[in-house]
């Protein structure tokens, strides 16, 4: 109980509540611009597909929405006291990326295919 720190020989009158506000608007900000890139990522790679039977929503942006109010909150309710994804939104999330990239990388893959065949043609040709 002699430490410095209890006794309060430390304490200031410095109010760090406007610097708590600000960090937590940034981070607002930050998770939102997330949000619309991995929209903008998944639609991309959905454009880039040929297949019809796709397990991608047609409208990626309302699908993050979607998926960040999954435990039934309204996004824009300020009455949450925690606005972080649920659970439920980031499998959801995390589910789009890995189908995303798994059909990036079958198409890279059959790309690569292509091409090796269209070499050994050539090569045979000759």
């Amino acid at each position: 109980m002699r430490h410095r720190w209890l006794k309060g020989e430390t304490a200031t009158d410095h109010d760090i509540l406007p610097e708590i506000k600000s960090f937590i608007a940034k981070a607002r900000l930050r998770r939102g611009i997330e949000m619309v890139k991995l929209a903008n990522r998944i639609e991309a790679l959905r454009m880039q597909e040929d297949e019809k039977d796709t397990d991608l929503p047609a409208d990626t942006g309302k699908a993050a929405v979607q998926g960040s109010t999954a435990a039934g909150k309204d996004p824009t309710d300020k009455s949450s006291p925690s606005r972080r994804l649920s659970r439920a939104a980031r499998s959801a999330i995390f589910r789009e990326v890995v189908l995303a990239k798994v059909k990036e990388m079958k198409t890279e893959e059959e790309k690569t295919k292509a091409e090796r065949t269209l070499t050994e043609l050539k090569d045979k040709s000759k």
